[in-house]
């Protein structure tokens, strides 16, 4: 009986979290909330002057109107205010004036920095992994993570 609560809870805990997920992608814009129109909205040129959006992309060049950004999903916008190299990863949160866009704020990033920032996360997670199986174990018979024996473990 114990089991088959655990079963269905598990599986309520996991629809609601789709369901969540699912219907966070449904939300439209709203600046008041702190949702701002993003790549999508600016390379589908729905966004009206002065709208403030947030968007991610390549620096692919400067030119005299501003630096050239390929979106992330195609698009190419023109971002005035940025100072990032061709290659940087760009996330910035700006203002849409006269098909540009002005940077407000702006995180520039390396490409290598992406792969490092990956590299680390799965080293970690890796080592967390490896000192959890060392020190917990599952019980089949009461289905539960119990802590291992101490001769069973990392010897302590």
């Amino acid at each position: 009986m114990r089991v088959a609560r655990r079963g269905v809870a598990i599986v309520a805990c996991s629809v609601l979290l789709l369901a969540l997920l699912v219907g966070y992608g449904t939300l439209t814009p709203d600046p008041a909330a702190g949702r701002f129109p993003s790549n999508g909205a600016v390379g589908a040129e729905t966004v009206e002057s002065g709208d403030r959006v947030v968007v991610a992309g390549t620096v692919r060049r400067d030119t005299p109107e501003g630096t050239v950004v390929a979106l992330d999903g195609g698009s190419r916008v023109v971002v005035r205010g940025l100072d990032a190299a061709p290659g940087a990863d760009v996330w910035l949160y700006g203002t849409d004036h006269d098909e540009a866009i002005r940077a407000e704020r702006a995180i520039v990033r390396a490409q290598w920095e992406i792969t490092y920032l990956y590299a680390v996360s799965v080293l970690g997670g890796l080592l967390t992994l490896g000192r959890v199986a060392r020190t917990w174990r599952v019980d089949t018979d009461r289905w539960q993570v119990v802590p291992r024996d101490r001769g069973e473990g990392d010897g302590g």
